[in-house]
C-alpha cells in the first residue's frame, strides 16, 4: 500500500508539472500573438 501511495504522489507531482509546462505555453502564445496583432494595425 505504501509504494502505491508514493507510485500516486510521483504521478502527481509529473502531472503538475506538465500542467504547469502547458500553462506556460499557452501563455507564451497568447502572448506572441497580442504583439503580432499590434503589429497589424
Amino acid at each position: 500500500m505504501r509504494t502505491l501511495y508514493c507510485g500516486l504522489q510521483i504521478a502527481d507531482c509529473g502531472f503538475m508539472e506538465s500542467l504547469r509546462s502547458i500553462n506556460y505555453n499557452l501563455k507564451s502564445d497568447t502572448e506572441a500573438n497580442e504583439s503580432q496583432n499590434s503589429f497589424s494595425y
